[in-house]
């Protein structure tokens, strides 16, 4: 299986839920791919921002690209399975696409706030382990 992680920016939730999917996809030896992006690329700071990175270490993940992915008809064609991670993407994007979606609605951190970082790291492992439960032996 293929799974797509989508945010507004992919600077935080997307790349979250990303590492620690790859990170539990690779532990298990599960056969699935993942890759993240966001809607749009913010072209002031496209990359990871420094404590999201931290607080990802601090549970043990690791972002293999730091660099912001924007969405496009490729990736979308490249996915089973699209997460959305975000509370603020237009969904309209993916109508009509014949893709499985599931929409999360986390909401976003400045990345100064590393308590609400942490939080929405926390957030996202629990949605990302409980995904792999429901979906380990469908796909």
């Amino acid at each position: 299986m293929k799974i797509l992680f989508v945010c507004k920016h992919n600077r935080f939730r997307s790349k979250v839920a990303e590492a620690i999917c790859s990170k539990i996809v690779n532990e298990k030896k599960i056969d699935w791919e993942v890759k993240s992006c966001g809607m749009k690329l913010d072209l002031m700071r496209p990359y990871v921002a420094e404590n999201v990175l931290n607080a990802l270490k601090e549970k043990g993940y690791e972002v293999d690209d730091e660099k912001s992915r924007e969405i496009d008809d490729n990736l979308i064609d490249w996915a089973d399975f699209l997460t959305i991670t975000a509370d603020n993407v237009n969904l309209e994007s993916f109508d009509g696409r014949g893709k499985m979606v599931v929409v999360w609605e986390i909401g976003d951190c400045d990345e100064s706030e590393m308590d609400c970082i942490r939080k929405v790291v926390e957030d996202v492992e629990k949605r990302v382990r409980d995904f792999v439960e429901l979906y380990i032996e469908k796909f």
